[in-house]
């Protein structure tokens, strides 16, 4: 499967990829990452745990959205370790929730805001394709 999009971005609530937390992974990231990863998708947004994650693993970005603001403080789901399966987590925010912009005008930018406006976290993702 190939595609001529500027951008791929694959969106699922149970998340293939994600840190200990109240949820495990749902089990397809062996199923769903080379496939990911051969038809050049970009970004692959998850949620299901209420809290913020952003990993890179071969070039494909995951992130759990899922602070929502169902929950807030510490009602929002714990993270308990710091990788998947040893690839590691590059952010993750378990007690602030917010929301996330993602720029798709040129690179791939991303920013995770807080309810008083803070920038939490940024990432660029250099487009390769």
């Amino acid at each position: 499967m190939t595609s001529k999009a500027q951008y791929n971005i694959a969106l699922i609530h149970w998340p293939f990829v994600t840190a200990d937390s109240k949820y495990e992974a749902n089990g397809e990231f062996n199923t769903y990452h080379q496939l990911f990863k051969d038809s050049g998708v970009d970004i692959v947004l998850q949620a299901h745990n209420h809290n913020y994650q952003r990993f890179l693993i071969d070039n494909v970005s995951y992130y759990v959205l899922g602070t929502g603001m169902h929950d807030n403080g510490s009602e929002l789901y714990s993270i308990k370790s710091n990788n998947f399966n040893g690839h590691p987590l590059l952010k993750g925010i378990d007690d602030r929730n917010g929301i996330a912009i993602i720029d798709l005008s040129t690179d791939i930018k991303q920013w995770f805001i807080d309810n008083s406006e803070q920038v939490l976290d940024i990432s660029l993702k250099k487009r390769d394709h």
